[in-house]
């Protein structure tokens, strides 16, 4: 495919030129077929590019649902929730207002800890705001492996996206397959967002997760789950059924096969 420096020496228009100048690749003649992660970047680029489009996601392979409800035994006990990416983008942001919430909860008596894993560069300032005593700890980075683990033990998972104009922005049209993850741990999701990031709006349309996208509600929201365990159990199931309706890894690599074996 030509480069964009190609492009403008033979006078190619290109409208995702970063100066917004109208150099354009030829891209209907490279592509037959272009593959995307979200609903919105998949219509936005079929309109720009002018190619054919489709949806590709990440996949896992659901079978054997599992136990939603909390055993008797478990309704005493103090709620792990647990975060697992970055916080750039305006994501520190949204954990902070998350540990806050979470503190104000504890007031009357431990009801949950939040463990917050991050590869993320943070500030001895950041770390520590993060760091709230008997609420939430900064953990660090750990391998992918020991990811996988801690989410099978978590109550709740968190999923975070900036509410700044250029982190939402940055975010629009951007999809987090590390909730694919969390729907197949089947866990229930609490996610905190702006409304025009395009996870957000993915998770709110399938019901896949305790979805606030008002900074104000953050502490009203997550004190609801944490103390009903039937809707804890609600948004699990729904998680998974997100996965088994729409990630099902059987069903993409048949459409994957399909689509290569049209290609003439």
């Amino acid at each position: 495919m030509r480069s964009a420096v190609q492009c403008r020496k033979q006078g190619i228009t290109c409208p995702y030129n970063r100066y917004g100048k109208t150099y354009t690749h030829c891209i209907h003649n490279a592509y037959r077929r272009k593959y995307h992660g979200i609903q919105a970047q998949k219509m936005e680029y079929a309109k720009s590019l002018k190619v054919r489009t489709e949806l590709l996601y990440k996949g896992y392979l659901f079978e054997d649902e599992p136990q939603f409800n909390d055993k008797p035994e478990d309704a005493a006990k103090v709620l792990r929730i647990l975060y697992t990416g970055n916080l750039y983008s305006g994501r520190y942001v949204t954990l902070h207002h998350v540990c806050e919430a979470l503190k104000k909860i504890n007031l009357g008596g431990k009801k949950a800890e939040l463990f917050i894993y991050s590869a993320t560069n943070l500030s001895k300032k950041q770390i520590a705001r993060l760091n709230v005593e008997g609420s939430s700890y900064f953990m660090g980075k750990i391998s992918e492996q020991e990811v996988q683990e801690l989410q099978k033990d978590a109550d709740i998972l968190l999923h975070l996206e900036p509410f700044s104009l250029k982190g939402s922005l940055l975010c629009r049209l951007s999809f987090s397959t590390k909730l694919v993850d969390y729907f197949y741990n089947a866990k229930c999701i609490f996610a905190v967002g702006h409304k025009r990031c395009a996870s957000m709006q993915y998770l709110k349309k399938y019901n896949a997760a305790a979805a606030t996208e008002d900074l104000d509600r953050v502490e009203i929201s997550l004190r609801e789950l944490i103390e009903q365990s039937e809707m804890r159990a609600v948004y699990a199931h729904n998680a998974w059924a997100c996965g088994c309706n729409n990630h099902q890894i059987k069903d993409i690599q048949s459409k994957l096969v399909r689509d290569f074996m049209s290609l003439k």
